[in-house]
């Protein structure tokens, strides 16, 4: 399923974001309002994340979701 392995992709730019900024998953979930064990699961590509999950993360982070999900920057139209 195209759509499971995109996110797999996804859920390693995530974990690697998070490293980078020196975060832990604490940290994240408590920025993203999102439960400890979910975000886990999204990092290790074992669920996909809601769409509140990422508006989430659009607001309350520095990720750009067109690169999370994308691996692309978002360049407008």
């Amino acid at each position: 399923m195209r759509i499971l392995k995109t996110w797999a992709l996804s859920g390693t730019r995530l974990k690697t974001w998070r490293i980078i900024n020196g975060l832990r998953l604490s940290d994240v979930t408590e920025l993203v309002d999102v439960a400890q064990g979910k975000l886990s699961d999204l990092e290790n590509n074992n669920a996909l994340p809601s769409a509140q999950t990422l508006i989430n993360f659009a607001e309350c982070t520095d990720v750009d979701i067109h690169w999370l999900l994308m691996e692309k920057s978002y360049k407008g139209r």
